[in-house]
């Protein structure tokens, strides 16, 4: 088997455990540190870690698998509350911030991200990479989608720049 594309993005500061990012390896088989030291990938989901739990909630669970061993935790940016239950617009973060302002991913909060960017910081301080999908799928469906291709285009390239201006 040939990884060829990870869809979401992997984030680990370097603090602790992982030198990130992680990425996969030049023979396209398994991962790699950005030392090119073999990275195991033991993941667990927590795809509303972002904005139903409190920070200290947030901060418990993963302190939590840590210990456990995990080195992965998969979470969603702009989350609605899963398949089939999804709300209008992506849930805002514990303190009340939306992950965009004006509902417009063109534009996204600031605020919003300054959680993101705690809970990344926390997690990597514990040895954890922070494995986040930008969207879950109901807010970029087809025909008529909640997300414009060009503004998610927009607010992908920005949640990356900034995250890649952090590492």
């Amino acid at each position: 088997m040939r990884i060829d594309a990870v869809a979401f993005h992997l984030q680990s500061h370097g603090l602790a455990a992982v030198p990130g990012p992680i990425k996969v390896a030049p023979a396209g088989r398994h991962f790699v540190d950005r030392n090119d030291k073999p990275f195991f990938w033991l993941g667990d989901t927590a795809w509303p870690l972002l904005v139903q739990y409190s920070k200290s909630q947030a901060e418990a669970y993963l302190k939590t698998r840590s210990a456990q061993g995990f080195t992965v935790i998969q979470s969603v940016i702009a989350w609605g509350q899963g398949s089939g239950m999804e709300k209008k617009i992506p849930l805002p973060d514990p303190e009340g911030h939306n992950v965009w302002n004006n509902n417009d991913p063109a534009t996204p909060n600031d605020a919003f991200f300054k959680h993101v960017d705690s809970l990344v910081a926390f997690a990597d301080q514990h040895g954890l990479v922070m494995a986040l999908w930008p969207t879950w799928g109901y807010y970029a469906p087809r025909p008529k989608p909640s997300i414009w291709t060009t503004r998610a285009r927009s607010a992908s390239g920005w949640e990356s720049d900034t995250q890649r201006l952090r590492t």
